[in-house]
């Protein structure tokens, strides 16, 4: 019996893979992040935008957005077969940012001005909570998965909630920020949270003990995503106004490297060992690897109509 098990587990072995929604065609695409291949496409609901996976149970969820109707769905899909399963979320409308957590899947609903909860063992919607504010676009969760932050992008704010808590008004906070703010991700040890703003420009450091703006980091014109490196110690945005790859470091806030994009960069996502980036160029219809040791390009795959959404991940197969 114990040969029989070594030769089980000796088979199975772990693939990297990129997964890229491509939003202008619905569908969502396998890329091999070492050859920069195409492995496969399927198709997904209306409007795929984000994307979030539970490596533990290997599923992907992709967020159903919609078109010019509101999409009110999650596309669910196994890493070994890429068989969909579509979750009908009633009334919660143009679902966006999705973000996988200990066992549930975040989400945004700007339609209906909630964030809520999807419990992947249920199966189910578990918790949901109204901001009351226009468009809450992106999501950052603490690493207890016990708060939630989210960009509103035409209120001009960043709400946030304390999961489980009553309704009241010391759980949920609304923090004034610049206009037009998207991009968000918190620091490592949940101490920051960076902000984005696509009309000004900016980018707010928020201390999240005590919910005010600690320094605002100017330079960019459009800084619509940031993503925190594996280690904690860089920041790298995407300006698709500039056209650019930009490479901070968390500590000093400084600017250490700009790379000039071969097309508009949106999502970004960084391979677990943080040597590599990987940025969706929408208008471009290709992705880009970018070597952080180097910030260097180091290949390119073609996508569908408007990637966006992108996330790497390990396929244990």
């Amino acid at each position: 019996m114990f040969l029989i098990l070594v030769s089980v587990f000796a088979n199975v072995q772990a693939q990297p893979l990129l997964l890229v929604l491509n939003k202008g065609e619905n569908t969502l695409q396998v890329i091999d992040p070492e050859t920069m291949k195409e492995i496969k496409r399927v198709a997904t609901g209306d409007g795929p935008h984000e994307i979030g996976v539970d490596t533990e149970r290997q599923e992907a969820y992709v967020a159903n957005y919609g078109h010019q109707q509101p999409g009110n769905s999650l596309s669910i899909f196994s890493l070994a077969t890429f068989k969909e399963t579509r979750l009908d979320l009633g009334a919660l409308k143009r679902p966006h940012g999705l973000v996988y957590k200990s066992g549930k899947v975040f989400g945004t609903a700007e339609f209906s001005r909630t964030v809520f909860r999807y419990d992947v063992v249920s199966g189910k919607v578990d918790w949901i909570q109204g901001t009351g504010k226009s468009i809450s676009h992106m999501l950052a969760i603490s690493t207890n998965g016990k708060r939630v932050f989210t960009t509103d992008i035409l209120s001009n704010s960043v709400t946030v909630i304390d999961v489980d808590m009553p309704p009241l008004p010391q759980y949920i906070v609304s923090v004034a920020v610049d206009t037009k703010p998207e991009a968000i991700a918190l620091s490592h040890d949940d101490n920051e949270l960076w902000v984005g703003h696509n009309d000004s420009g900016i980018i707010a450091v928020i201390d999240t003990k005590t919910l005010t703006i600690q320094r605002k980091l100017e330079g960019f014109k459009v800084p619509i995503r940031i993503h925190f490196t594996p280690d904690g110690s860089g920041v790298l945005v995407s300006d698709p106004g500039a056209s650019e790859l930009v490479l901070l470091d968390a500590k000093t806030k400084s600017v250490k490297h700009k790379l000039a994009m071969p097309g508009v960069p949106v999502g970004i996502t960084i391979e677990e060992a943080g040597k590599y980036a990987y940025i969706a160029l929408t208008q471009a219809n290709k992705i880009v690897k970018v070597n952080l040791e180097t910030m260097k390009e180091e290949g390119q795959c073609s996508t569908g109509q408007n990637p966006d959404g992108i996330v790497w991940v390990l396929s244990k197969t």
